[in-house]
């Protein structure tokens, strides 16, 4: 996705987060210490919590710590996240991902310019080596995504025939959804169509050029007439800069929503790219607009990418911890609530292969983001029990438990 510039907002924020810490931490070194392990070294809870034998004690049963899908699925939902090749190359990352992943997705692999190389040339290498891991490990697998302005080959952009290219265009959602029927859960169909800049809110990409604004019927009619068992989603996401654009975007994505499904477009659900800021908080009364409004058209909605990243701050990692744990355990907690929620995947697993090192998913240019629930080195960080007590707090909840 495409990450806008840090919102003007920014100092305001920080500092309000800040006057917030005390009662952060506090929040967090209860959810860690009612998790009943340890964490990472790395500024975790084993460093501020307990006698130095009691942290040992915890380190040395530290692969104790439970499952994520176990949990979540307790709680009545699927966890899993995105994996590149280093699920390949990184033997104690697949060990992870195996431990605590129900479901997964891809980063690029299944990607149009990944897969795409010339009109008839579709290279499905990389995808199916994937989906034969997740075969082969009884794990699900979630398709993402078929268009994608950010990833069009640069061959599609050069076609000058509209007529051709609209044929090509419809021929590559036939092709791969044929190719993979029924071998995924579902499908990112359309991802990123959103602009809260234009009056429809329809994003001026490639496929708007060939289709105007029925390029998502297009889309979604040609996936299920080609894969009808197969679920189809709208990908999006919302960008944290300030309250206003943040209320625009959600008005956008109803409102895109809410038109298709009146035109009868065979869409499934919605799909949200949950990256959240720790500076801004879990955005609570937005994301409840969000989903009140999925739910309320009938729509089945994932958490498709989920992270925490942060703006520089100038705070101490076991701050910077106990922020984005909060932010996680707070988010979980709201979006269990909706009886349509059909899955959650982190975008990744490991800081060690986070998109926050890039361009992209580090605006701001972070010298160490820890946006995700393990440390580089693989430890459960903050987050990691914030999560976990989150989905137990729910299961206990479905069970009746009361404490």
């Amino acid at each position: 996705m495409q990450i806008p510039r840090p919102y003007p907002e920014r100092s305001f924020l920080i500092l309000k987060r800040l006057s917030h810490m005390a009662l952060q931490r506090r929040k967090v070194l209860q959810i860690i210490a009612g998790s009943g392990f340890c964490m990472s070294r790395e500024g975790s809870a084993d460093d501020i919590t307990g006698t130095s034998s009691e942290r040992r004690s915890r380190l040395q049963n530290k692969k104790n710590i439970g499952s994520l899908k176990g949990v979540a699925a307790e709680a009545g939902v699927l966890y899993g996240c995105a994996v590149g090749n280093n699920l390949f190359s990184d033997e104690s990352f697949r060990s992870l991902i195996l431990t605590h992943c129900a479901s997964l997705t891809s980063t690029w692999q299944m990607k149009m310019k990944e897969i795409w190389l010339a009109p008839a040339n579709f290279d499905f290498s990389e995808t199916s080596r994937l989906l034969d891991f997740a075969e082969a490990h009884q794990m699900k697998m979630r398709g993402t995504c078929l268009w994608w302005h950010n990833s069009v080959p640069d061959w599609f952009r050069r076609v000058e025939d509209d007529a051709l290219a609209r044929k090509l265009a419809v021929r590559y959602i036939r092709t791969v959804t044929a190719y993979y029927s029924q071998a995924v859960l579902d499908w990112d169909v359309v991802n990123e169509p959103i602009d809260v800049y234009e009056k429809d809110f329809l994003r001026r990409d490639r496929f708007y050029d060939l289709f105007g604004d029925k390029a998502i019927d297009v889309a979604f009619e040609t996936m299920n007439q080609s894969d009808p068992k197969t679920k189809g989603f709208l990908c999006d996401y919302l960008f944290f800069r300030s309250d206003t654009l943040v209320n625009r975007k959600v008005d956008a994505i109803l409102t895109v929503l809410s038109n298709a499904v009146a035109r009868g477009v065979p869409i499934h659900g919605f799909s949200y790219q949950a990256h959240l800021m720790a500076d801004f908080g879990v955005a609570e009364s937005h994301h409840q607009r969000l989903f009140d409004g999925i739910r309320s058209l009938g729509l089945e909605l994932i958490i498709s990418e989920l992270d925490v990243r942060e703006l520089q701050s100038g705070l101490n990692i076991y701050e910077r911890d106990a922020i984005i744990a909060s932010v996680y355990h707070d988010f979980i907690d709201l979006v269990l609530e909706y009886d349509n929620l059909g899955g959650i995947y982190t975008w990744g697993l490991s800081d060690k292969y986070t998109w926050a090192r890039d361009t992209w998913g580090n605006p701001d240019r972070h010298s160490n983001p820890r946006p995700l629930l393990f440390d580089e080195n693989y430890n459960p960080k903050p987050a990691f029990a914030s999560v976990m007590r989150a989905f137990r707090a729910h299961s206990e909840k479905l069970q009746g438990v009361v404490r």
